[in-house]
């Protein structure tokens, strides 16, 4: 039992307890909470990491594997216009075969025409004369179908350029909407210009710009020799008129169907170009392929023909400038018949080995092969090309003499 206390003796208060020292103590607190501490101190604001930003996807395209934005041209590309294929049952002109054989009749039949983006037609109708300059548009004589031409005004604000792939998209469309006007008989087309559309048509897919504004302008000089000059400058006049006259010679496959003068004016307006990325440059590449073509290639096409071997492709890419393939491919096409090898199984091999060339000097610039190493591989593919022409030329001559003995 505890004492009691004495008289006068004061009770003590209970000892207060202790705060806790708070200075090296750590605070568990939930990392969202740092950011709702901003809207009180706006200071706070200099000390936060940035929220990322996620580009919204286009609801109608499929996500990109990486986290790169997607343009919305690449977009149009595979949601407005399907991809090309020889099965398809809408494809207008459909792309030669391996064998180079004939396509049926049946395989021109027009397709579906190409449906356009909602924007305004101004904005699509790219037409491009020498002169590059800004222009505004109108409609050409509606008999012949030709693209819209341009109508200078001095007042317009410049635009922005387009892709080159919205470009050929366009060109596209304008070539399926021909197509139609075939079918509607609005503008027969005998087999030699269905050929021609189908050969602007395959160009359009490959992206072969250049090819593009040759065949332009050579349909040009075809109606006006003149304005042809004036937008080939400075190119003589005298290599332009060899350069066309022997252009035409090669893609004139069929010498008993002539091209009529409503498909050449509707050639020489298309695709009219304008202000697209990168122009300037491929109207460059294509003055260096007319010029160099008029001065080495007869003198080439002799050689060859004299050889009977098919040109290499490097001599085609470094003699001639050239580098469009549909133009290339219509070369190599043009002398192989002339050496003796026609449409079928064994032109369809020798493509494939032109095939493998046309790789091996891309595999020579990628790779900065010294110049000894592509000398030797090159003389190898030659020794290739002469064994086998010399070898198809052979079995044809046995083929040849045997049907004769069985007469």
């Amino acid at each position: 039992m505890p004492p009691k206390p004495r008289a006068g003796q004061i009770r003590k208060p209970a000892p207060r307890r202790r705060k806790p020292n708070t200075i090296n103590l750590q605070l568990a607190v939930d990392q969202s909470m740092d950011y709702t501490a901003t809207a009180v101190n706006p200071g706070a604001t200099s000390a936060m990491p940035p929220l990322p930003f996620l580009a919204p996807m286009p609801s109608s395209a499929p996500a990109p594997i990486s986290d790169a934005p997607m343009a919305r041209e690449y977009v149009d590309l595979y949601t407005i216009l399907p991809p090309s294929s020889s099965h398809s049952t809408g494809s207008v002109l459909p792309s030669p075969s391996l064998t180079d054989e004939a396509s049926p009749a049946s395989a021109h039949a027009p397709a579906e025409p190409y449906e356009q983006p909602t924007t305004a037609s101004t904005e699509t109708a790219m037409v491009l004369p020498s002169t590059h300059k800004i222009t505004t548009y109108q409609t050409t004589n509606s008999q012949n179908g030709a693209p819209q031409r341009p109508v200078q005004e001095s007042n317009q604000p410049t635009r922005e350029e387009t892709p080159l792939h919205t470009a050929v998209i366009w060109a596209i469309s304008v070539i399926r909407q021909r197509a139609e006007e075939f079918k509607d008989g609005k503008c027969p087309a005998n087999n030699a210009e269905q050929s021609r559309y189908t050969t602007l048509l395959n160009a359009c897919h490959s992206l072969d710009a250049v090819f593009l504004i040759v065949h332009q302008q050579c349909c040009c000089w075809k109606l006006d020799r003149k304005a042809a000059y004036a937008a080939l400058v400075p190119i003589p006049p005298e290599l332009i008129d060899i350069a066309f006259s022997e252009l035409c010679s090669v893609f004139s496959d069929d010498k008993h169907m002539q091209i009529t003068d409503p498909h050449w004016q509707w050639f020489s307006n298309f695709p009219g170009f304008r202000n697209v990325v990168g122009l300037d440059r491929i109207y460059i590449q294509a003055k260096d392929f007319i010029a160099a073509f008029a001065m080495h290639w007869p003198a080439m096409k002799k050689s060859l023909l004299s050889q009977m071997i098919p040109p290499m492709a490097y001599q085609i890419r470094d003699i001639l400038r050239c580098v469009s393939n549909t133009i290339a491919s219509a070369l190599f096409k043009r002398i192989r018949k002339a050496i003796g090898i026609p449409d079928g199984p064994m032109s369809a091999r020798l493509n494939h080995l032109f095939t493998m060339d046309n790789r091996q000097e891309l595999n020579f610039e990628e790779q900065s092969v010294p110049q000894e190493e592509m000398d030797r591989v090159r003389s190898t593919m030659m020794t290739t090309y002469v064994s086998f022409v010399r070898e198809t030329r052979e079995e044809q001559a046995r083929l040849a003499g045997e049907s004769m003995s069985n007469f």
